[in-house]
């Protein structure tokens, strides 16, 4: 996969690329907005529950390299009926034994093995019908696809928590897989031929970055640990500690989503000026440190509702600042740098829950200086890889 390559933008494939990962991140975060039901109806541990999040990224830790080489190698086409295959059974299986929380840990394991390969399939499908003239505004798009999925499963579980019914978010999704399946069969058009025959082409011989990758993909290990512990556990804080009903939970946990998802797009529109990478990645990292190490500060709602948003704009502006590396950094090895970065992020999304599961056991007040520590050290990274981004040898796919 190469960044930017095509003649002109073929738009249905940039929209079924981020269509299959946004369905990706519905069912990851299906889960969360309506985990206080399921932990009152069927007394899941609050262990075993934050790995109903976390053992998503198990699959990704160990197959995301590979999807990133089996693609870029023979397309996208068989990774994207496995992604599906795997969500759908997944989602299946929790929907059918939710009493059981090993049926559904097992469900979700599943639907993990399923977003691993939707997680790779789905940019690369992107990021190969964009012409360089968009690829900042696809770049943009793409990184918006976990906050799309977290809207609209967040949108699905205040109607289903209002009728006492959390089934709503499975059904929904299983019916959206269903459908996505249905545009895949039906699609043999020009995105999928240029995604195959860029494919069919060999590697580059230029040496990998491997340094800055890996720094990269720890910049992402570091911030999605945070993120994703603050998206798994904020409607069961908002609950227990904020003492906010179940609907009023999730429409304020919609709140960063939404701020975050406009963030995407702008950020995505910055970066047609490569020189704006560095600075914006480390801007949006300190933001959601100085967030963590405040919240002792938050007084009352307008101090939360404050925060709140303050984290949105850094979740926004840092996951699309990390979805260009790859191509800033790796040129023409674009989707090798991305199987990597992802590995990083994989890596974080499976501590960060269960890390976060385990202090609010305990008190939640010591999450602010574990996670504000957190994002201490990515900030230090992240300038980092600015520094490296800023050297004029640089290659770039910009």
């Amino acid at each position: 996969m190469t960044v930017g390559k095509t003649a002109s933008t073929d738009w249905a494939g940039v929209g079924f690329g981020v269509g299959l990962a946004s369905l990706a991140a519905l069912h990851l975060f299906k889960l969360p907005p309506v985990l206080p039901a399921l932990i009152a109806r069927y007394h899941y541990d609050h262990v075993l529950a934050g790995g109903f999040m976390s053992v998503y990224a198990l699959a990704g830790i160990g197959l995301s390299l590979a999807v990133g080489r089996w693609i870029g190698r023979r397309g996208p086409r068989i990774a994207v009926w496995a992604a599906l295959a795997g969500l759908f059974a997944g989602a299946s299986i929790g929907l059918l034994a939710p009493e059981s929380g090993q049926a559904m840990l097992a469900g979700r394991a599943v639907e993990g093995v399923g977003f691993a390969f939707a997680a790779i399939a789905g940019p690369a499908i992107a990021l190969a019908s964009a012409s360089p003239r968009h690829s900042g505004l696809v770049i943009g798009a793409i990184a918006a696809w976990i906050p799309t999925g977290q809207l609209a499963a967040t949108a699905m579980a205040r109607l289903s928590l209002a009728a006492d019914w959390w089934q709503g978010p499975w059904i929904a999704a299983l019916a959206a897989t269903a459908l996505m399946a249905v545009w895949h069969a039906r699609r043999r058009d020009r995105h999928q031929a240029a995604s195959e025959a860029t494919a069919s082409r060999p590697g580059s011989t230029a040496a990998f970055p491997w340094p800055a990758m890996a720094v990269g993909a720890g910049v992402f290990m570091l911030w999605s640990g945070q993120y994703f512990a603050f998206m798994t556990w904020l409607p069961l804080y908002l609950v227990d500690v904020g003492g906010l009903a179940g609907p009023a939970a999730a429409l304020a946990y919609a709140l960063p989503v939404a701020t975050l998802l406009a963030c995407n797009l702008l950020t995505g529109l910055a970066l047609r000026r490569r020189d704006r990478l560095g600075p914006l990645l480390v801007v949006g990292l300190a933001a959601q440190a100085v967030v963590w190490l405040a919240v002792p500060l938050a007084g009352g709602t307008a101090g939360a509702v404050a925060l709140l948003l303050f984290y949105g704009i850094g979740a926004g502006i840092t996951p699309t600042c990390l979805f260009a590396l790859p191509g800033a950094l790796a040129g023409a090895n674009a989707a090798r740098g991305f199987s990597v970065l992802m590995t990083g992020r994989n890596i974080g999304v499976f501590a960060g829950p269960l890390l976060l599961a385990w202090i609010s056991s305990a008190d939640w007040a010591v999450a602010v200086p574990v996670f504000g520590g957190t994002g201490a050290m990515a900030v230090l990274a992240g300038l980092w890889v600015a520094r490296r981004l800023a050297r004029p040898d640089q290659g770039t796919s910009r």
